[in-house]
C-alpha cells in the first residue's frame, strides 16, 4: 500500500501538486499536498 492510498483511506483529499518539486540522486519526483477537515 502506497502512502497516497493510505492517507486517501484516512479521509485526506488532495489540495495541490507540484511536477518535478523534488530532485533525489538525479532523479525528478513529483510533490503531492494533502490535507483534512477536522470536525468537532
Amino acid at each position: 500500500m502506497s502512502a497516497i492510498s493510505l492517507y486517501l483511506k484516512w479521509g485526506f483529499k488532495f489540495e495541490g501538486k507540484i511536477s518535478r518539486g523534488i530532485m533525489v540522486n538525479g532523479k525528478y519526483y513529483d510533490l503531492y499536498y494533502m490535507g483534512r477537515t477536522i470536525g468537532w
